[in-house]
């Protein structure tokens, strides 16, 4: 799975470890949650949702989205590339990770991704594209796929 490969390369990068210092250096030590939920909303605040040009289906380097977000602000990302983005700076900050694909009908095993973080308790779903509407699409999902960062 290419978002897989691009997570695990970025993790270790110094500008993706740096960006995910900053998002949690006001955040008690091991109170894992929390660093979870500032990361989400890092990225909630600095990410436009934008769709891929029509037909193409694109994966963006976790590098490259730091790099948008340092230059203009802000970056455009689709959920494809939130979940990479979101999993390489969990995993740079030692947050276990992984990637869910979701389908709402059985026909179509894909029709969304997010990443999910291990915290105690369980696994927290990390979705700025879906927002607030997390839970009702949670109760729409038919099939879903899980790939461990």
């Amino acid at each position: 799975m290419e978002m897989q490969r691009l997570a695990r390369r970025a993790h270790g990068d110094w500008s993706v470890r740096q960006l995910a210092s900053r998002i949690v250096a006001g955040i008690s030590e091991k109170d894992y949650r929390s660093e979870a939920l500032a990361i989400y909303n890092f990225c909630r605040q600095f990410m436009r949702y934008t769709r891929d040009p029509y037909k193409h289906e694109l994966v963006r380097d976790p590098e490259a989205m730091v790099r948008e977000i340092n230059r203009y602000g802000r970056a455009l990302i689709d959920c494809d590339d939130c979940s990479v983005l979101i999993g390489s700076l969990c995993a740079s900050v030692g947050l276990p990770t992984r990637f869910t694909t979701i389908g709402f009908d059985r026909r179509r095993s894909h029709h969304h991704t997010f990443p999910e973080v291990q915290v105690p308790g369980g696994y927290l779903m990390l979705d700025p594209v879906a927002g607030p509407k997390m839970r009702q699409m949670a109760r729409r999902v038919q099939t879903a796929h899980f790939f461990p960062l």
